[in-house]
């Protein structure tokens, strides 16, 4: 596993949704790559952050817009077909 590869398969491996193979790939490699490691940790915190902060609820009138919407049938616009 190169550097690359690592980066991109980070978050799933954070998640433990990779393979137990390719996780133990990526662990090898953090390992023995000091800049990964601390790309990773990064990361990681990062998403921790971001986790315990985004956890403010919809306001009320904003969630029953979102559902008024979704259960309105679709009217094709004939000046917007796209």
């Amino acid at each position: 596993m190169d550097c690359e590869q690592l980066l991109f398969h980070a978050h799933a491996h954070a998640q433990g949704q990779l393979t137990w193979w390719r996780s133990l790939l990526i662990t090898r490699h953090l390992d023995e790559c000091p800049d990964c490691l601390g790309n990773y940790n990064r990361q990681i915190a990062f998403r921790a952050v971001i986790t315990s902060k985004c956890q403010e609820q919809a306001p009320a009138h904003l969630e029953a817009r979102i559902y008024e919407a979704i259960a309105s049938p679709i009217v094709p616009d004939p000046d917007h077909p796209w």
